[in-house]
């Protein structure tokens, strides 16, 4: 299980790569994915990326200065598959509750 910003990471690398395919992604663009009470650094970013990497979640080509190649491996995107799954499903109950 990860952690809420580990998450948030990984959903946005799911996202930027959409075609499961390698990407080049700007730290910019990761880092404006996460909402304003998870802001995070650089060395967090680069934390976090390193963890998913080590994990199997995905997968890093290269990174250079404020560039990274990355691509969402299996394990990363069933992680993120099931958590949307479990959002939906939750979603539903909700309504559900709230109807009765």
């Amino acid at each position: 299980m990860l952690d809420a910003r580990t998450a948030i990471l990984l959903e946005a690398v799911n996202f930027q790569c959409k075609t499961g395919t390698y990407q080049v992604v700007e730290e910019r663009e990761l880092m404006e994915y996460f909402p304003e009470k998870f802001r995070i650094d650089r060395d967090g970013l680069k934390q976090m990326l390193a963890f998913l990497e080590e994990h199997e979640y995905i997968d890093v080509k290269y990174a250079d200065d404020a560039v990274y190649c990355l691509c969402p491996l299996p394990q990363g995107r069933l992680y993120f598959e099931r958590t949307s799954e479990e959002k939906r499903r939750d979603a539903r109950l909700l309504s559900r509750v709230l109807l009765f």
